[in-house]
């Protein structure tokens, strides 16, 4: 009897002491009850569901060998979630634990103290990976109509621990049009929105009149009229420079016909610069006045000289500048095939009119009287 009772009060004060214990901590682990535990591999945490969870304070637990986040009760977190009936919790080093089995989940009052309570969790194994180190893949997180417009270009998606990244690196993107000639929103048009007069230039590529009325027609490489306008913004190209008639011959306010000079555009206005005198018409065998006929009005009349006495035939004649062999300036012969027959021939008593003044023989006395 003296036996049993000395027993007992060993048996007492060991479970005061393991009382004091528990107490001395600030955790009731006998209150600690756990229902369910579920791992989930795609965010790499171990979820308890239970009652009292938060009474264990610090919370640490233990998978097989691995140990998760050490969490405080109440404290919300992204690795760290902790109620009296739910505890979520993440490993410490972010890599998904290669499950394929049934594990056992320790629950302990920080790391390192012995278990309290403990649970089979079920780990699936990890997929095999989608790629291998090295593997790239090309990507673009734009509209794929977007991709060969402008700058916008394709980039490169590598492969990270078995996972395609997330990143699309070197990939170019639309951004917001700005005035510096690139097409920046790759939707096909450049500097779209500094192009106030839609003639598909802008005011950054050099359009000099963006004003919707006045400036459709004036714009770089445009015609340069003669209106006094930079149509082609260069202000080194001259006003009228692209006018069909601009430096092509004119004739200026004188009589003749003949273009002496060019069209020129002064002050928005055609003028024929013509400072040169009239051209006179000339026997040259030209068209000196520009009229479209040659030598009119100052043709020489030349008469046919047969008997090469210096007196031509009346009635034998031919025009131009000069003398055609045969013929000569003198008319008046009235005998071309006789030389001594002329204007200057000494009349006789022939019965011919031998000095051509429409006589013949008038002579003083009559041809044929006895003196």
């Amino acid at each position: 009897m003296k036996r049993m009772s000395l027993m007992f009060f060993f048996f007492m004060l060991l479970f005061s002491m393991v009382a004091f214990s528990f107490n001395a901590s600030g955790a009731n682990p006998s209150a600690l009850n756990l229902k369910k535990a579920i791992y989930n591999a795609d965010e790499n945490t171990l979820i308890l569901e239970g009652a009292n969870i938060d009474q264990v304070e610090p919370l640490s637990v233990t998978i097989g060998s691995e140990i998760l986040t050490l969490c405080l009760a109440g404290q919300f977190e992204a690795c760290c979630e902790v109620t009296a009936q739910r505890a979520i919790m993440c490993g410490l080093d972010g890599t998904p634990i290669n499950g394929g089995g049934t594990y056992s989940v320790t629950v302990q009052q920080g790391q390192g103290s012995p278990g309290i309570a403990s649970i089979d969790v079920y780990i699936p194994p990890l997929p095999p990976p989608v790629c291998l180190p090295g593997d790239f893949v090309e990507c673009y997180t734009g509209s794929p109509s977007e991709i060969g417009v402008g700058p916008c270009t394709k980039g490169i998606r590598s492969c990270l621990s078995g996972t395609w990244d997330t990143e699309c690196s070197g990939e170019i993107t639309p951004v917001a049009e700005t005035c510096n000639e690139v097409d920046d929103d790759c939707d096909g048009e450049v500097d779209e929105d500094f192009d106030n007069d839609l003639d598909g230039y802008s005011t950054c590529a050099g359009d000099c009149d963006d004003d919707p009325v006045t400036g459709p027609a004036v714009y770089p490489g445009a015609t340069e009229f003669c209106d006094g306008i930079d149509n082609d913004c260069d202000p080194l190209t001259a006003d009228g420079s692209g006018e069909p008639w601009a430096y092509s011959g004119c004739d200026g306010p004188d009589a003749d016909l003949c273009n002496e000079n060019i069209w020129h555009c002064d002050g928005g206005v055609q003028i024929c610069y013509d400072f040169t005198d009239d051209s006179v018409e000339v026997c040259n065998g030209y068209d000196d006045d520009c009229d479209g006929s040659t030598d009119e009005g100052v043709l020489s009349t030349f008469y046919h000289d047969g008997d090469s006495d210096g007196y031509g035939d009346p009635l034998e004649t031919t025009t131009g500048c000069f003398a055609p062999p045969g013929y000569l300036e003198n008319s008046g012969d009235c005998d071309d095939t006789e030389a001594s027959i002329n204007p200057e021939g000494t009349e006789i008593c022939n019965g011919l009119d031998d000095d051509c003044d429409g006589h013949a023989d008038n002579l003083i006395p009559p041809c044929g009287s006895v003196l």
